[in-house]
């Protein structure tokens, strides 16, 4: 008999095993439960091949209720792929063109708690990042090819230093991250190009890659370029409009085209 395994995990085996065979399993929907067999050793083969997409990641590595909220790692990883994957993804059709990666782990209470990777070759930066051991708020590693001019009042100490050293030194400044080594860099005030530092809460965390958006816009003109032309195609999509009298496009074919500069892109033309 195949074992069952759910549809999302089928493909995301097929993905990552290049000799699999789909024909050795029986592919199901995600109201049935895949055979756990096939849960075990996808997690034991995701742990010796990362980075791995950070939902296929998931779906092998569910919290134990026993422990945890069960929806709190599962929360976590949308919060990233979802909210903050979609800072830099403005002129790309669909949800998930740039993905998160699971390239490291944490254990906490026999847990795995992931370290992300947000990686952005146009932009030219990296983003490293997990949650805090004690949740209370987040690490984050940043690796940009330009300086990123941030206004960090109230949003993290620039001078704050980290360490990947095992004790933690209640007196000093060094706080233990558990990042992988080659991604814990010096403090924002020394580096303003790589950093690491640590933010308090998810609405502080999501400021601050607002703010590292907001940077990337002025350090890439090519972001205004293309953002000019994504504006112009979303006003030629909406070239039909009520004729308005108090408009400033008040004239003879406003209820036709928006402007002059659309007529040869709609196919309507005007009396």
């Amino acid at each position: 008999m195949k074992p069952k395994v759910q549809r999302e995990l089928l493909e995301d085996m097929q993905k990552y095993i290049k000799c699999l065979n789909p024909d050795d399993y029986e592919s199901c929907s995600s109201e049935s439960e895949t055979d756990p067999v096939v849960i075990e050793f996808m997690r034991n083969y995701y742990d010796k091949h990362l980075p791995v997409d950070a939902e296929a990641w998931l779906r092998v590595n569910k919290i134990d209720d026993a422990f945890h909220d069960a929806n709190a790692l599962e929360e976590q990883v949308k919060f990233v792929q979802r909210v903050l994957c979609g800072f830099f993804m403005p002129f790309r059709m669909g949800y998930y063109y740039y993905k998160a990666q699971v390239i490291d782990y944490d254990y906490l209470n026999y847990q795995k708690i992931p370290v992300y990777q947000i990686a952005v070759k146009e932009w030219g930066i990296e983003i490293v990042l997990k949650k805090a051991r004690n949740f209370s708020g987040w690490i984050v590693s940043v690796n940009s090819e330009k300086p990123l001019e941030i206004d960090c009042r109230n949003l993290f100490d620039p001078h704050e230093e980290y360490s990947a050293d095992l004790t933690l030194d209640e007196d000093s400044d060094v706080f233990y991250v558990n990042l992988p080594e080659d991604k814990i860099y010096g403090t924002y005030a020394q580096n303003k190009s790589q950093f690491t530092t640590r933010v308090r809460d998810n609405y502080k965390l999501y400021t601050l890659f607002f703010l590292i958006k907001n940077c990337l816009e002025s350090n890439y003109p090519f972001y205004n370029e293309k953002k000019k032309e994504e504006e112009e195609k979303k006003n030629m999509s909406n070239c039909y409009r009520p004729y308005n009298p108090e408009s400033s496009l008040d004239r003879p074919d406003a209820y036709y085209h928006i402007d002059h500069e659309f007529d040869d892109e709609c196919d309507y033309e005007g009396d």
